[in-house]
């Protein structure tokens, strides 16, 4: 059952609208979310609001996700994930298990993701680790389908993006500060947040 707000969807209601309508603000994965997020047997209670909110956690998702691909090949920590990607992936089996209860399948992998970002953070986490997280999220996202698929030209993006960091880089070391500080406000208008942290600058997308 789908209720708008609080009430049964009708069109006497004047609160009816179509998938199509809704696909217009937000992407087919904020939505697949959002419905994700609630069991299939209870009742689904739509609202702009609670879809902006899923969609926000979505996007947090992403970009630790984006981190771990970013992590896979330039981290330099020690510290693996073997033991929480062994205990996430028994918790979303049995939570899929236990009459496809996907909301617990979720916070199994925002577990994993909360502790991944906490190791990046504090640069203690190994390639390998980045790794075994990254193996994890995308064979749960075979069932979920809520990671962002890689658009074409990804790896392009990829190398044009490396070229920018390094010139950033080299302005900075030359304190050409003015034209570093354009290169990251430019990017920023274009979607592309960059962020200098212990191992070097990083970008994703906002």
């Amino acid at each position: 059952m789908l209720n708008v707000q609080d009430a049964k969807m009708a069109k006497s209601q004047k609160n009816f609208f179509t998938v199509k309508q809704v696909l217009e603000r937000h992407s087919r994965q904020e939505i697949r979310f959002f419905l994700l997020n609630t069991h299939y047997r209870g009742p689904l209670n739509y609202s702009e609001a609670a879809l902006e909110e899923a969609s926000a956690s979505l996007r947090r998702l992403h970009n630790s996700y984006a981190e771990l691909r970013s992590a896979s090949s330039t981290a330099s920590g020690n510290e693996d994930l073997g033991p929480q990607v062994q205990k996430a992936c028994a918790e979303f089996v049995e939570q899929m298990d236990d009459d496809f209860n996907s909301r617990g399948a979720i916070a199994a992998i925002f577990e994993l993701a909360r502790e991944a970002n906490r190791l990046i953070s504090e640069g203690r986490l190994s390639k390998e680790g980045a790794r075994q997280a990254l193996a994890f999220l995308e064979d749960a996202d075979r069932v979920l389908g809520i990671l962002p698929t890689a658009p074409s030209g990804a790896s392009e993006l990829d190398g044009v993006m490396q070229i920018l960091i390094d010139l950033r880089k080299e302005l900075r070391k030359r304190k050409m500060y003015d034209l570093a500080d354009r290169i990251r406000d430019q990017l920023a208008a274009q979607g592309i947040k960059l962020e200098d942290t212990a191992e070097g600058a990083k970008w994703k997308r906002l």
